[in-house]
């Protein structure tokens, strides 16, 4: 969640704050994390843990990008700025 425009709508349609919403993120990171040292790493060793971590964040990548359609997130992008001027 580190674009604010997102987590902000995000936050809105489920009527989250943002702390709440920070909150579970950190607590979702660190379950993963806790869930990949002490589960995953054991019983299949680091190779087939990266495999399946691998497919796993392709799955997230292919179900997100075909639900929303195909959609592209552009940035504007800014003109240079005028060596001329001053920045202060």
């Amino acid at each position: 969640m580190t674009c604010p425009v997102r987590r902000t709508v995000y936050a809105r349609q489920h009527r989250l704050s943002i702390a709440t919403l920070y909150a579970l993120n950190t607590a979702g990171a660190a379950a993963g994390t806790l869930l990949m040292a002490f589960v995953a790493l054991p019983a299949l060793g680091v190779t087939r843990t990266l495999i399946a971590v691998a497919a796993v964040n392709g799955a997230v990548f292919l179900s997100t990008w075909l639900l929303k359609g195909h959609e592209v997130e552009t940035t504007r992008v800014l003109p240079p700025a005028d060596p001329g001027r001053s920045a202060v």
